[in-house]
């Protein structure tokens, strides 16, 4: 699939995408507990999405890195 192909309301979403950039984290809390979010700006040769970067796989995650999207939702 490519990232111009992603509707909302979608589900299994297999992407393989460029990080282009990271907005910085913001921290909630929930009636699970704590947590932080980040929205990455990512793209393929077909356009841009963004995908929610959850607690650790913020740290995990940089600018230029590509990253793959299984089973992904929108």
């Amino acid at each position: 699939m490519k990232a111009s192909e992603v509707k909302p309301g979608m589900r299994n979403i297999n992407l393989i995408l460029k990080v282009k950039e990271i907005e910085d984290p913001h921290t909630f809390e929930n009636e699970n507990g704590k947590g932080k979010v980040a929205t990455a700006i990512c793209e393929d040769d077909s356009g841009k999405v963004k995908v929610s970067l959850w607690n650790d796989e913020i740290e995990k995650v940089s600018v230029d890195d590509k990253i793959k999207i299984e089973k992904g939702y929108s």
